[in-house]
């Protein structure tokens, strides 16, 4: 991952036979801080191996995808000069959902469980 001014720019790597490979790039932009209408996955992306994005909050959100959990990082743990409410989550997609090529389906649920935002890819 390398930040910038304007967004994230995150990279996926894979292991082959002669190193490590480039598979993806992508820059997110972080939403505005009081937009009317925020959507959790208005900067969302997927490669062939890895659904991720980025999203403001003042709390966590649960990201699931396929109704399985993503992995959610708050930003300023990766940048502790930063005080805005980020967050960027990712999930592995599975080999078998990239065999049978599923649709990707994202819910996004706050503290208490309810659901604040959904998407199909």
């Amino acid at each position: 991952m390398v930040t910038s001014r304007a967004g994230l720019q995150l990279s996926v790597y894979t292991k082959g036979w002669f190193g490590w490979k480039m598979s993806a790039v992508s820059i997110l932009y972080p939403s505005p801080k009081n937009p009317s209408s925020p959507s959790v996955f208005s900067e969302t992306s997927m490669d062939s191996s890895l659904v991720f994005g980025l999203y403001r909050s003042t709390e966590p959100i649960r990201i699931q995808v396929n109704g399985q959990p993503a992995h959610t990082i708050p930003y300023q743990q990766l940048r502790p000069d930063v005080s805005e409410d980020l967050y960027i989550w990712y999930y592995e997609r599975q080999p078998d959902m990239l065999e049978n090529k599923d649709k990707v389906h994202l819910t996004a649920r706050d503290v208490n469980g309810s659901i604040v935002d959904r998407l199909d890819l």
